[in-house]
């Protein structure tokens, strides 16, 4: 697994991996940490427990000492740091997250205090993440894409504009497979591009046609039945628009 990158992200709860993210719930973020919520990453980081966040669970989602029972049957794991500091933490697979879902100090000559206040989140329905929560990864990971889509889509035109008539095959984002060419005829320049629509978020689709002809106001784009040389494959749509 790379190294961990951290997300240009600063809604206060993004951290990077290689196959997941890690996010903090905004009550946890509030209510536990004291932070506000639109803090970025870089200064929860200074935070004990968000410094175990990144350093144990960027290396692997889960743990084998449990939060538990809870009333959520939610598999959700301790997280130490020192004498004192304890977090509660939740990999959801579907969405591809690692949650911190509480922080709370455990006390000297006392049994697991941090523990009961996690187990009463959970019975309160308060620990796990809610619909705020979710709305913000979405809107983190769309904003990501389309910064990817872009940086990808710079690239690609520059490769097609470096070897006229030649088709180059990319994946923008790592979610719009896409083939460019770029043709001329005397002194006009066209690019000719062929979108793969199957399975494809109509969303992401029009991020990566923006990010294509950003050169072009929309009504200079035209439909195209094939790229030059060639039928579209099933499952394309194809477009051109002459360049500057």
């Amino acid at each position: 697994m790379s190294p961990p990158q951290k997300s240009e992200e600063s809604t206060g709860a993004a951290y990077i991996c290689e196959a997941y993210e890690l996010r903090i719930t905004r009550r946890c973020l509030e209510d536990d940490l004291e932070y506000f919520g639109e803090t970025p990453f870089e200064e929860l980081e200074q935070h004990e427990i968000v410094k175990a966040f990144v350093k144990r669970r960027s290396d692997g989602p889960t743990n084998t000492r449990e939060v538990a029972p809870l009333s959520s049957g939610k598999r959700v794991y301790r997280l130490s740091y020192g004498d004192r500091h304890r977090g509660a933490t939740w990999y959801d697979e579907r969405h591809r997250v690692v949650w911190l879902l509480g922080y709370a100090q455990h006390e000297f000559q006392s049994r697991g205090d941090a523990f009961p206040y996690f187990k009463e989140l959970d019975a309160d329905g308060r620990l796990l993440p809610g619909p705020a929560d979710y709305e913000a990864l979405l809107r983190g990971r769309d904003s990501r894409l389309q910064s990817e889509i872009g940086a990808d889509a710079k690239r690609l035109l520059r490769e097609a504009r470096e070897t006229p008539g030649r088709e180059v095959v990319g994946i923008l984002g790592g979610a719009v497979e896409v083939t460019v060419a770029v043709t001329s005829v005397e002194s006009l320049a066209e690019l000719h591009v062929a979108v793969q629509m199957v399975g494809l978020a109509k969303e992401h689709f029009v991020i990566a046609l923006a990010a294509l002809f950003e050169e072009r106001d929309f009504e200079e784009i035209e439909t195209a039945e094939a790229m030059p040389g060639r039928a579209l494959r099933p499952g394309e749509l194809g477009f051109r628009a002459l360049l500057d």
